[in-house]
């Protein structure tokens, strides 16, 4: 939750005289939008919370104890746990992906149930090859259909506000289309306007209440996992299908839409969804399975840190592998700190460096006076010395 979120939260307890109960870990990811609340409320705003000390998910003691040093931040102890137990594979290439797509399929094939099974890498680069690698053995398998329909799906352009209200950022092929997620003038909530061959303008003046979209195609078959990523309704409305959630695939009916295997029917022009074999670790965030593997080649080493190899690697119950191309390498990035800095926390550092630069220049004034003093006892003793050679 990000700041402006929490502060419209607040504003609605205090009107309704309720009672906001937080749940969080200031050491696992923030919020994706400004601010970062957890850590605010502990250092800056006098509440004390009350703590965990005792983690229960894991029921191996030997990977409680990892993911134990990553809650204290000793990152690096935490891995070199996890080394220790033979649970980091450095492979290179391709034979990386297809280890850890035979893992996924033989985990499934013991357990027999995908919600089991959690598959985390930190970049949708990433994401993509390790997707391909486990449906190219599912399928081989028999676990997954061999042939497909090909969906349109809306990825988010990732535009700003200011952007979003900039018309010459829909000249490009940047947007395909804008999606309006709160009613606006002339669009109610949930319209879809195209953004080729316009008779009128856009509306960008109203760029706070719609996003835009790229259109990308998508294969699916049955047997596929397809993740929901913008929340919405099943075709016969019934439904709330949730943001972040998962389902199997069915099967598809004669108008191409897909069943899902809980009887849900999703349109086939639904647009918000993705393969759902792997997440991201701010994805992952949340989530409790029993087996995790990580995919964190030297691909996604730039979105590495301490943050998030802590939430990737606590996910599971019975075990987590990580699979890299370069362990020494992963070692040193996810010792990196991604400290989300607060106006306070910028108030306070400030506060704290002028104190600093006070005290520095009272040290050099006082050397200052040191070095003067030391020179004119110095005079002082040769001109003694003269004095006494003159006199002789």
């Amino acid at each position: 939750m990000g700041h402006r979120e929490a502060y419209q939260l607040f504003k609605i307890a205090q009107a309704e005289n309720l009672r906001v109960d937080l749940v969080g870990d200031s050491a696992q990811h923030g919020s994706v939008t400004r601010g970062s609340l957890m850590s605010l409320l502990e250092k800056h705003a006098c509440i004390e919370p009350f703590q965990l000390t005792k983690i229960k998910r894991q029921l191996d003691p030997r990977y409680r104890e990892a993911v134990e040093c990553f809650a204290r931040g000793q990152t690096l102890q935490g891995f070199d746990r996890l080394d220790q137990l033979g649970w980091i594979k450095e492979v290179e290439g391709v034979e990386r992906y297809e280890m850890l797509a035979r893992d996924y399929a033989d985990t499934l094939q013991g357990s027999g149930r995908w919600r089991d099974l959690l598959v985390v890498s930190p970049t949708h680069s990433e994401i993509e090859t390790i997707t391909e690698s486990i449906r190219s053995e599912l399928k081989e398998r028999g676990n997954l259909a061999k042939e497909g329909i090909v969906f349109n799906r809306l990825v988010p352009a990732n535009l700003t506000e200011a952007e979003r209200g900039d018309a010459r950022n829909y000249e490009t092929d940047k947007v395909d289309m804008i999606q309006f997620h709160k009613p606006a003038k002339g669009f109610p909530a949930g319209t879809r306007v195209a953004t080729r061959n316009l008779d009128q303008p856009l509306p960008t003046d109203q760029a706070g209440k719609y996003q835009a979209y790229r259109i990308q195609p998508i294969r699916l078959a049955k047997g596929d996992l397809v993740r929901f990523t913008l929340g919405g309704k099943t075709l016969d409305g019934d439904h709330q299908i949730r943001n972040g959630s998962t389902y199997k695939i069915a099967g598809f009916t004669d108008q191409g839409d897909f069943e899902m295997e809980n009887g849900w029917i999703v349109s086939k022009d639904y647009g918000h969804f993705r393969h759902g074999y792997v997440e991201t670790s701010f994805g992952s965030q949340g989530k409790t399975v029993k087996h995790v593997l990580i995919g964190q080649s030297s691909e996604s080493f730039a979105a590495s840190n301490s943050e998030q190899i802590y939430v990737s690697t606590s996910r599971g119950r019975n075990s987590v592998t990580i699979y890299t191309d370069d362990k020494t390498a992963l070692r040193q990035m996810i010792a990196r700190s991604p400290e989300r800095l607060n106006a306070s926390d910028l108030l306070r550092r400030s506060a704290s460096d002028q104190k600093r630069q006070e005290r520095e220049r009272k040290a050099q004034v006082f050397r200052s006076l040191l070095r003067t003093r030391k020179a004119w006892q110095t005079d002082a003793q040769n001109s003694q010395k003269q004095e006494r050679s003159y006199g002789r």
